[in-house]
Parts: structure tokens; sequence; C-alpha cells
């Protein structure tokens, strides 16, 4: 999974990215976004959601793509 970075805090996730870190459903981060609850923003017709670095959560199950993603994700931030 590759994430993009925005300022020096920022990062943008896919919603799909987002669905998989914040262990959410589809419906929820669509609903997020239309209403304005998330801070997204539309590029090429894609959207990304955007979150604060410390708002990264630490993984709590055994799922190991969520592992997985909590890793590249602090890879992503070091840089």
């Amino acid at each position: 999974m590759k994430v993009k970075m925005s300022g020096n805090s920022i990062i943008k996730l896919t919603i799909s990215q987002y669905i998989e870190l914040f262990d959410v459903c589809d419906s929820t981060a669509r609903s997020g976004i239309k209403s304005g609850k998330l801070n997204a923003t539309k590029e090429s017709g894609k959207w990304y959601i955007l979150i604060n670095k410390d708002e990264i959560p630490s993984p709590v199950s055994n799922n190991s793509n969520q592992d997985t993603t909590f890793e590249l994700l602090n890879q992503q931030v070091e840089q």
C-alpha cells in the first residue's frame, strides 16, 4: 500500500486504506465524506481522506493485513 503524504503531518488515504486502517465499512466512510465529518478531497476523480498522522490507530486485532498497513504507514510517516 502506498500512502501519500501532504504537508508535514497530514496523510492522504484512499477510501480503501481508510476502511482497512479504521475498521469501518465502505458506506460509513463514504457517508462521512458526504456529510463533511471526514476531511476529504477529490483529485482526478478519486477521493482521499486526510488525517493527521497522530490519528493513526495502533493495531488492536490479530488481523495481519491491519498490522501490515500500520507498518507501512509508520514507514511513510518516518520519511
